[in-house]
């Protein structure tokens, strides 16, 4: 059976950590054993609360003496592990009863196998409209990909070690806080002739607390500006797959063409009348989103969920803007090429 090492990288989480640690333990049994648990402590400063955590459930511990982010800390958990198998977690999760025996033998089982991703369950854990929707939108995303997916996944991902190591890991030098350092991987993964899986029984639940201003800001600067450059350098990789389809393109057009009809309806006002049949057309093509939405949490969830949809439509566009000048930027200065086959200051150095 396959030594499975989990990596998780810890910023000032004690108390969240905790549960990740206690449902991973949980997860295990004597038939179905992890290899080890790693945490990569990154320069907490919570006078040693992280680091007691960790150490109460029996972890190995490697604390880091500055912040670095987490692709750099996970990164140096992979220095460290033994085990023919990385599963990488965030340290905001919890992972289901069985995810232990899901991926221990996983790839025994799949000898064709390099990586395989899970995702948010369904019912995560913060009440707000924010959180709730971000979470199930993650979720309904994951659950209803193909058979294999271009992007990798560190929230709860799982890869061959000797192959995580071929492609030289995650790129620590262009990133050092959360963003779309484990897509970038998923690519690299593809280059080298890897596929992707999603387990979809594979499912974590997660504690972040998301706030409608966060979200906004996390998800353009920190995913769809980075995200389009990167797939502007690796065209023909990931463009048509999870929240990239033609549903969610035509979304981001309806909706800026509901904008663009307000100041052009004073000039012919007629096209006001537009206006609602734009904002109906992301909610049609997106019909079993909204199904979802409604079936898991109710109209009156449903009631926020569509502005915070057509919300989400609307800023995927600034990001698709800005993403391109970033890319121009890039392939003008040369200051960073998403075409490299290893990553700067990767885990194979």
């Amino acid at each position: 059976m396959a030594k499975v090492s989990v990596i998780i990288p810890n910023h000032n989480s004690a108390p969240l950590l905790r549960l990740c640690l206690t449902a991973l333990r949980a997860a295990e049994s004597a038939d179905m054993p992890l290899h080890e648990v790693i945490v990569v402590d990154d320069a907490s400063t919570d006078d040693g609360a992280s680091v007691a955590v960790a150490r109460e459930f029996g972890a190995i511990i490697y604390e880091l003496e500055k912040n670095v982010g987490p692709a750099c800390a996970r990164n140096h958990g992979v220095q460290h592990a033994t085990g023919e198998i990385l599963w990488f977690l965030d340290a905001d999760v919890e992972v289901v009863p069985e995810a232990v025996n899901l991926v221990v033998p996983y790839f025994d089982d799949h000898p064709e196998a390099s990586a395989v991703i899970g995702s948010y369950d369904d019912d995560p854990s913060d009440p707000n409209a924010v959180s709730q929707f971000k979470n199930l939108f993650h979720h309904f995303v994951h659950q209803n990909a193909g058979g294999a997916v271009s992007s990798f996944w560190s929230g709860c991902g799982v890869v061959r070690a000797e192959v995580f190591r071929e492609i030289g890991g995650f790129d620590e030098a262009y990133w050092d806080r959360p963003s779309v350092e484990d897509i970038h991987v998923g690519y690299l993964l593809g280059r080298h002739g890897h596929e992707i899986g999603v387990l979809k029984p594979l499912q974590v639940k997660h504690h972040k607390r998301w706030t409608l201003i966060g979200l906004v800001k996390t998800d353009v600067f920190d995913r769809a500006i980075p995200w389009t450059a990167m797939l502007l350098h690796n065209r023909g990789q990931g463009s048509s797959e999870l929240n990239l389809g033609w549903t969610y393109r035509a979304s981001v057009i309806a909706v800026y063409l509901a904008i663009l009809a307000v100041p052009a309806g004073f000039f012919a006002p007629w096209i006001w009348a537009a206006i609602p049949f734009c904002l109906a057309v992301p909610v049609r093509l997106n019909s079993k989103l909204v199904g979802f939405f409604k079936s898991r949490r109710g109209w009156v969830f449903l009631i926020s969920a569509i502005p915070l949809l057509w919300l989400y439509f609307f800023y995927c566009g600034v990001g698709l803007i800005l993403g391109i000048g970033l890319y121009v930027y890039e392939k003008w200065t040369g200051r960073h090429a998403f075409t490299q086959d290893a990553a700067r200051g990767g885990a194979a150095r």
